[in-house]
This record gives structure tokens, C-alpha cells and sequence, in this order.
């Protein structure tokens, strides 16, 4: 019952993130597109119109999945909001891709370019870096160190309440299966950060220096939010750890480390939220001195596939900065690409199964 609750209460929260997404970066845009003016008003509207009917229509099958859950007793909600968050995913691009149709040309022939080498180490803060190893890696050790006093069943789920809702025989996959899992995310998170350090910025020549000096602000947000997002992963997987050894305290260690988890949550989510706020203000900003958020060329601009994704083999950037003037995404005709769409994908399909397998 519990985690049905849990369940209700993020995907609701998920719906108010769609419904918001689309008229992020202020008036005059839709699902990060700057429309034609005189698009907005008719198509623009129709299509914000009609999206957020579909997510009114997705809110309703969930509110009715959950009572069905709960009247016949089954333990299918996990499934339905697995299956539905893929849902909203898709309609939102659906959705973008019509949007995408309507934008403005922003296309500029003039470039200033920033001859600033961009390092790490100048984006890097040494007692983040050093917490988040610590959260990361001392788990493993205080695991190994207290596994032969594990009792023979270690619980591997854990409700709402933070009490152990499931059990399995004590091994190796058992106990430090999560934790790998917190390593893989760590893992692309920081090569996606190097990466995105050394992204290609170009301004026109137009008030080059105040623009250049506010996408400079907006990659460090970028930075910021995912050192943020790293450091609160670490924490939350470290406090897995400590559920697993709580079956050797007693209950009131088990309900602090729930309070903990819950609190690392919420600073996880209020973080995100402060820099994503953060980087619209300056993509207002960039908007009101030059009238669009990202500056490229003819090419350029016919390599996006419906703002979704970018291919050009004559471009030698990996990283390139999204249309909608909101963080970074790779060029696809790069064969790093793969590589990290690996990096990526493979811990998802991991932290899916142990999700759907601990449901049933």
C-alpha cells in the first residue's frame, strides 16, 4: 500500500513536470522552439492545447490503474507507471517534433568564437569530488568488511517506511549488486561532464562579450547540476549500504537512515530545481539581447532531426549545445556517441530489473 502511494505521488508529480515543460523558457516558446509570431497564436496554442489533453488522459488511466491495484489487490501498479512514464517520454516528443515545425530561423553566418581552453580541473571542486568517491566506494568496503556477520536472508527491498519488504538468500549479488549500480551511474555522469566542459560555444558577433560571458554561466549551471546530481546518487546508494547493515542494529538506525534517504531525495530534487531554474533565467537573458537562445549556421541548423537529434559529419564537435538553449546533447554522427549511449543504457536496463524484480 505503501509503495502504491509512493508511486501515485511521483507520477503525479511527473505529469506537473510535463505540463510545465513546454512553456519553459517563458512566452513565444513552445517545448523549447521559438515559434514564428504569427504561428503561436493558432498552430502553437493548438498544440499545446491538445498535449495537454494527453496528459490529463494519462492522469486519469493512472488514477484508475491505482484503484483497481488496490480493490482487487494486485501488484501491477509498478508495471502501469513503468509503461506510462515511457508514455508521457514519448507524447512529449510527439508533441516536440510538431512544435519544431513552427520555429523561427535562427540562422547566423558571423561567428565570434571563444578562444578560452576550457579545463577540468577549472570546473572541478575538489571536496565534492573527494565526498563523492568516499560514498561511492567506502560502501564496498564496509560491506565486505561486515558480510560474514549478514544474516543468511539480507533484504533487498524496502517500502516507503523504510522497512525491509523483501528478503534473499545472502551472496555476493545480493549485497553488492545495488552499489554497482550506484558505481555505473557514476560513471557516464562524470564523462558526461568532461565532455560538456569542452562543447562547442559560438555567439554572433552582436554583443559577443555579455553573451559569451552569460553561456559561460550556463555551462557551469550545466556542470553544477550534474556534480549535484552525482553527489546525492552517491549518498542515496550509500544509504542502501546502510539499510543492509541496519539488519545487524537495531529499528531505530533503520528509521533514521530512511529520514536520511527521504532527505537526500529532497535536497536531490531541490537541487535540480534550482539549477534548472537558474538556467532559464539566463536563457531569458540571451533571449532578450539577441532574440534566440543558440546560434548556428545553415548545416547546422538541417542536421537536427525535430530538435531531437543532431547529425553532421562535417561538424568535428562531439558536444553541441540543444536548440532549446538547455544543456548539451551529442552529435550523433561522432562515434563517441555509442560509446556513451552504452555508458548510459546499460545501468538503466540494470536498475529496471532490479526495480520490476523486487516488485513482485
Amino acid at each position: 500500500m505503501m509503495d502504491n502511494l509512493f508511486l501515485f505521488i511521483v507520477f503525479y508529480l511527473e505529469i506537473f513536470l510535463f505540463y510545465y515543460l513546454p512553456i519553459y523558457n517563458g512566452n513565444g516558446t513552445l517545448f523549447g522552439t521559438i515559434i514564428k509570431d504569427e504561428s503561436f497564436e493558432t498552430d502553437g496554442k493548438r498544440i499545446l492545447k491538445n498535449y495537454r489533453g494527453g496528459l490529463i488522459a494519462f492522469a486519469f488511466v493512472f488514477f484508475v490503474g491505482m484503484l483497481l491495484t488496490i480493490s482487487y489487490s494486485l501488484k501491477s501498479l509498478p508495471y502501469l507507471y513503468i509503461f506510462l512514464t515511457f508514455t508521457l517520454s514519448l507524447w512529449f516528443f510527439v508533441s516536440l517534433r510538431k512544435a519544431w515545425m513552427l520555429r523561427k530561423s535562427n540562422i547566423i553566418t558571423k561567428f565570434a568564437v571563444s578562444l578560452k581552453q576550457r579545463k577540468l580541473k577549472d570546473f572541478t571542486r575538489y571536496w565534492l569530488e573527494i565526498a563523492v568517491v568516499v560514498f561511492t566506494i567506502a560502501p564496498f568496503a564496509v560491506l565486505y568488511y561486515f558480510f560474514p556477520q549478514l544474516p543468511d536472508q539480507v533484504p533487498v527491498h524496502w517500502g516507503i517506511n523504510g522497512q525491509a519488504d523483501r528478503w534473499e538468500a545472502k551472496s555476493l549479488i545480493t549485497v553488492f549488486a545495488p552499489l554497482l549500480v550506484g558505481l555505473f551511474v557514476q560513471i557516464p555522469v562524470f564523462c558526461l561532464k568532461a565532455e560538456t566542459i569542452k562543447a562547442r560555444m559560438r555567439v554572433p558577433l552582436e554583443n559577443a562579450g555579455k553573451i559569451f560571458s552569460l553561456k559561460e554561466m550556463s555551462l557551469l549551471a550545466n556542470c553544477n547540476l550534474l556534480d549535484w546530481l552525482r553527489l546525492t546518487v552517491a549518498i542515496m546508494f550509500a544509504n542502501i549500504a546502510s539499510s543492509i547493515l541496519a539488519t545487524l542494529a537495531n529499528e531505530s538506525v533503520s528509521i533514521f537512515i530512511n529520514i536520511w534517504m527521504w532527505v537526500t531525495v529532497l535536497l536531490l530534487l531541490l537541487g535540480i530545481g534550482y539549477f534548472v531554474f537558474q538556467l532559464r533565467a539566463i536563457n531569458q537573458e540571451i533571449k532578450a539581447i539577441a532574440g534566440q537562445f543558440t546560434f548556428q549556421n545553415q548545416a547546422e541548423a538541417e542536421s537536427w532531426n525535430k530538435e531531437v537529434f543532431y547529425y553532421n559529419k562535417n561538424d568535428l564537435s562531439f558536444m553541441v549545445e540543444k536548440p532549446s538553449g538547455t544543456g548539451y546533447t551529442f552529435n550523433f554522427a561522432n562515434q563517441k556517441s555509442w560509446f556513451y549511449l552504452a555508458l548510459f543504457i546499460i545501468p538503466e536496463f540494470i536498475v529496471l530489473i532490479i526495480f520490476v524484480g523486487s516488485s513482485k
